[in-house]
């Protein structure tokens, strides 16, 4: 269990699991959970490391509603907001890629 955190951060940056830090947390939270819930040095970084791995706000939003962690409750506003902010600009930047193809084709 000491080797939870690694886990996690491998797990998060790997290109080849993509979401699979989210995933295994979800499928695991009781376990994860009752193993470090109350060392918010270790659930911040679990946490973290899970989220980044995790595609859609609404759903981890949900998630945490559903199974609080209140040692990484700043970690988790953080990360929504930061899958929020990066959602949007996403959003944006495929509509603007969009209107360009659209443009190109015109003339």
């Amino acid at each position: 269990s000491q080797e939870w955190g690694t886990l996690f951060a491998g797990l998060s940056s790997n290109n080849f699991h993509d979401g699979l830090a989210w995933d295994l947390l979800v499928k695991h939270w009781d376990v994860v959970y009752r193993e470090w819930g109350q060392s918010q040095f270790r659930m911040k970084g679990i946490v973290s490391d899970a989220m980044s791995a995790c595609k859609d706000p609404s759903v981890a939003k949900k998630f945490f509603e559903d199974h609080p962690c209140d040692v990484a409750k700043l970690t988790i506003r953080q990360q929504l907001e930061s899958m929020t902010a990066n959602k949007q600009l996403e959003e944006a930047s495929s509509a603007a890629e969009g209107c360009a193809q659209q443009l190109l084709t015109e003339f």
